[in-house]
């Protein structure tokens, strides 16, 4: 609630590092999660996955940009189901 240009850098550098320390373990407990999901067969998408893993890195599309293109195109997905997505109480 206060104005970064006001807090010494030190400080903003250690509020930074406190959310990425909290945010890598909750990224690591959800990628654990999809991982014990993923074992059991119970993910979404499957074939989007497995593009992911047998690309071939190149110079032009190296993994991390197909990873995160395709994680954007699943969470593109994601959004318009939600949109279609019709409660009970509206139904009524």
């Amino acid at each position: 609630r206060t104005r970064p240009e006001l807090l010494a850098d030190d400080t903003q550098r250690h509020f930074a590092e406190e959310v990425q320390k909290f945010q890598a373990s909750e990224v690591a407990k959800q990628l654990e999660d999809f991982r014990q999901k993923r074992m059991m067969g119970m993910t979404l998408l499957e074939e989007h996955v497995t593009d992911v893993e047998n690309h071939y890195p190149t110079d032009r599309v190296p993994k991390d940009m197909k990873e995160k293109s395709v994680a954007e195109n699943l969470l593109e997905k994601m959004y318009d189901s939600q949109l279609t997505f019709v409660s009970d109480e509206e139904k009524w």
